[in-house]
């Protein structure tokens, strides 16, 4: 039998009540990104805003940003860069009472834990909310992992040819969900293309790790595309900068011509659905009896 889709995460708060769809006022959605684009046209909310407008057209739909450095390099530009406390705040106090955030993570490391933690604190905010769900990240299970292996596996570079590896580098984490991320979204990966990679800037897929597979499979080259919802400064300078540790530099000095890819997942219209069809299970959720 097939596999369900892994279900938002309701945090369903004090004194919540079952809300009559008919009837349904209140509801909003929070876009909640850690990274900050390079620049304003690389934005990662411009094509998840938009299709998860067209498939909710009445929805409100507002944007939260975590850590401070991605805040600080948006607020750089001149550009709003609100944190998912103030973004909660301000939804409750103009009425809206059932708020779905949907995670633009690509896995459930630190971040998410983060958010989820701060949507379980939701009865603390000033106005009285009855019901906050978390969507989960783009490889927030093994049914979404696989998701993401099989849309990965055609969003491949176009000028890649046969004998070519392919080296998708994410961030690492720290937590254990988020670390276990990485092997089950390479199983499903390997089973579609024997080629393709999966490393991380931090974590156990290191550099090294990974141009030992390389090495030993006898690939002379490889393209390094961001497993990232965006690529910002710093992942940019872990891949592709100049620095000795960078991903380019080490695979470059033991003979392997590094192809680098600057474009972050969100940029896949394929990836955006399956992140839009996370929020819609989010949505889903706040209206579910408790």
């Amino acid at each position: 039998m097939a596999d369900r889709p892994a279900p938002a995460f309701p945090v369903l708060l004090p004194g919540a009540r079952a809300v009559n769809a008919a009837k349904e006022t209140g509801k909003a959605l929070i876009l909640f990104a850690s990274g900050a684009a390079r620049s304003p046209k690389d934005d990662p909310l411009t094509l998840i805003r938009a299709e998860i407008a067209d498939r909710h057209p009445d929805l409100a739909i507002r944007a939260a940003y975590s850590p401070a450095h991605a805040q600080s390099a948006l607020k750089s530009r001149g550009e709003d860069a609100p944190g998912l406390i103030r973004v909660l705040a301000d939804l409750c106090v103009s009425g809206h009472t059932r708020i779905a955030v949907q995670s633009l993570h690509v896995i459930p490391g630190l971040a998410f834990d983060a958010a989820r933690e701060i949507a379980g604190r939701g009865h603390r905010l000033p106005q009285r909310v009855e019901r906050i769900t978390l969507g989960r990240p783009l490889i927030g299970s093994h049914q979404y992992a696989e998701a993401a292996a099989a849309v990965l596996a055609r969003a491949l570079p176009e000028d890649r040819k046969a004998g070519e590896a392919v080296v998708l580098v994410g961030h690492g984490a720290a937590s254990p969900a988020g670390s276990l991320a990485y092997p089950a979204l390479q199983c499903f990966l390997t089973r579609l293309d024997p080629e393709i990679f999966v490393g991380t800037i931090a974590g156990p897929f290191t550099p090294e790790a990974t141009l030992a597979a390389l090495r030993a499979a006898g690939f002379r080259k490889a393209w390094l595309v961001p497993l990232l919802t965006v690529v910002g400064y710093h992942a940019a300078g872990g891949l592709f900068g100049d620095s000795s540790d960078s991903w380019r530099q080490i695979l470059s000095r033991a003979g392997i011509e590094a192809i680098p890819v600057f474009r972050g997942l969100a940029a896949v219209p394929a990836l955006v659905s399956l992140w839009a069809d996370h929020a819609d299970l989010a949505l889903a959720e706040l209206d579910a009896a408790p």
